[in-house]
C-alpha cells in the first residue's frame, strides 16, 4: 500500500453548508489547513447541501444556522433522517443556548460558535482524525447504536 493510499483511509471528508459565500471561505480555508481534513463539497442551501450529501457521502456535515432557502436545522433533520451515525456540527454566530438547545434536539452531535479562525471546529475534526486512526471516535451523535 502506497503511503497517499494511508493517508487517503485517514481523511475525513467535510461538507460544508454556510451561507454567506464570504463565511464559507473563511472556514473552507481555516479546515484546509488541518492535517487528514478534506472539504469534499460547499452548499449555501438546503437543496444543495442535500444533493451533495447523497453524491459525496461525507464522513461529517458541518452546517452554519443561516442558509438560502432554508435553515441548516433543515439540514440536519434530512441527514440525521438518511445517516443516523454521521456527525453533524451545527455553526452559530453567537453563544446562544436556544440555537444549541434546538440544534441537538434536531440532531447536531456537536454546536460550536464561530471564534477566531473556527478553532472549536477544527478541534473537533481532529478528534474524528484520531478516531480513523485508531483512537476512540468521539464524536458519535446522540442516541446512535454502538457497534
Amino acid at each position: 500500500m502506497r503511503a497517499t493510499d494511508r493517508l487517503k483511509q485517514t481523511e475525513i471528508s467535510v461538507l460544508l453548508v454556510h451561507s454567506p459565500e464570504a463565511s464559507r471561505n473563511s472556514l473552507r480555508a481555516a479546515l484546509e489547513r488541518e492535517a487528514g481534513v478534506s472539504v469534499v463539497g460547499e452548499a449555501d442551501s438546503h437543496a444543495s447541501a442535500m444533493r451533495l450529501f447523497f453524491e459525496r457521502r461525507p464522513d461529517v456535515v458541518v452546517a452554519g444556522v443561516c442558509l438560502q432557502d432554508s435553515s441548516g436545522f433543515d439540514v440536519l433533520v434530512c441527514v440525521r433522517q438518511a445517516d443516523a451515525r454521521c456527525p453533524l456540527i451545527l455553526l452559530g454566530d453567537g453563544q446562544d443556548s436556544f440555537v444549541e438547545y434546538v440544534g441537538r434536539v434536531y440532531g447536531a452531535t456537536e454546536v460550536c460558535y464561530k471564534d477566531d479562525n473556527y478553532r472549536q471546529v477544527r478541534g473537533l475534526l481532529r478528534r474524528l482524525v484520531q478516531g480513523k486512526n485508531g483512537a476512540p471516535r468521539s464524536l458519535d451523535p446522540i442516541g446512535a447504536q454502538k457497534p
